[in-house]
């Protein structure tokens, strides 16, 4: 398994080597991201496993479904879905993010990041529901359970 800082190492550079931006035109930015989706599950899951206490140890990040990405200077902010599961259980779950990444020294592998997780007023939805309802997570409504702080 990999570090913290090798996830968001590699996705650092997956976002510079994608330079991709929103496109009106999909509803999720995925096949454009490369493997930036699932890197991002990966590294909510590993702050979710260490910040929350909520986050019992049998739960599990799939895959991310993103909804908005940018790259401002030296800030990488993306936005979605995380689909997630609790270990011998095949329904999974949804619950919105946001998490920035500032680049403090990429030759270094030097970041700072700030997650942004599931909202207050609205519980988790299983990926199923959310498959028939794709906008019950509303972005511009949200206030965040979490807001977790990580690295410099």
């Amino acid at each position: 398994m990999k570090s913290i800082d090798e996830l968001v190492a590699l996705t650092v550079n997956e976002a510079y080597a994608n330079k991709i931006e929103n496109d009106a035109s999909e509803l999720y930015l995925n096949n454009s991201l490369g493997d930036i989706s699932f890197l991002i599950a990966a590294i909510i899951g590993f702050l979710m496993q260490q910040e929350a206490d909520e986050w019992e140890s049998r739960k599990w990040c799939d895959d991310t479904l993103i909804t908005n990405f940018s790259i401002n200077e030296d800030v990488i902010v993306c936005k979605g879905i995380l689909i997630w599961g609790i270990l011998d259980d095949t329904m999974q779950w949804t619950d919105p993010f946001e998490i920035e990444i500032s680049v403090i020294d990429k030759r270094y592998n030097r970041f700072a990041l700030i997650l942004f997780f599931k909202d207050v007023y609205k519980t988790s939805i299983t990926y199923e529901e959310y498959s028939i309802n794709r906008h019950y997570w509303d972005f511009s409504s949200i206030d965040w359970v979490h807001k977790i702080h990580f690295g410099i």
